[in-house]
């Protein structure tokens, strides 16, 4: 990896632009223009283009923002469960239960963008699956493993599209009982 040499206001620029896309996104306009990005954004194309190639790269910028700020809450949740067997898909719940009190709006933006960009989905796939080779160790239930990744995500989706509306009791409680599933002696 190399350096990264911006500045702090060349990187609050940067941010900046990727925060409008994903609000543009977000409110519905499907493939923003970078002129309607830059806009939004207050700086000139000129910026846009110094910072990110094209609207592509700019799309795999705003994945890599949202998949970075997860996983650092999900190492986070992960440095303190004392419990080897399991923790990964533990703090991938309690990750995505604390993520989920966040902006819908980055969320749906991350979605769009998947559909939109065959380089997003495949930088989400790629993180998921090296996410996936903390799981296993000494003692876990790997099936529980998965059916906990599988419902959270699945979770996070029907939040997305207002499928279901859990209360924070019941909201809880699935992430609790998700959590669970990850040990094998109360899995079953």
């Amino acid at each position: 990896m190399h350096e990264d040499t911006r500045t702090p206001d060349s990187q609050a620029v940067r941010l900046s632009i990727i925060d409008a896309l994903a609000t543009l996104i977000a409110e519905g306009e499907p493939q923003p223009s970078l002129g309607d990005v830059a806009q939004h954004a207050g700086v000139s194309k000129g910026a846009i283009q110094h910072h990110f190639t094209d609207r592509r790269g700019l799309m795999v910028a705003l994945a890599s923002a949202m998949i970075d700020e997860f996983d650092s809450v999900l190492r986070e949740a992960e440095a303190r469960d004392p419990l080897p067997a399991g923790r990964a898909a533990r703090a991938y719940a309690s990750a995505a239960e604390q993520m989920s009190s966040g902006s819908k709006a980055l969320c749906i933006a991350l979605l769009r963008a998947a559909d939109m960009e065959v380089a997003v989905r495949e930088q989400w796939r790629e993180w998921l699956a090296a996410e996936r080779e903390h799981d296993g160790a000494k003692g876990s239930d790997p099936v529980g493993e998965i059916i906990c990744r599988l419902a959270i995500d699945g979770l996070w989706l029907t939040d997305l599209l207002g499928l279901y509306e859990l209360s924070t009791r019941e909201r809880r409680a699935v992430f609790e009982r998700l959590r669970a599933m990850t040990l094998k002696d109360r899995a079953a």
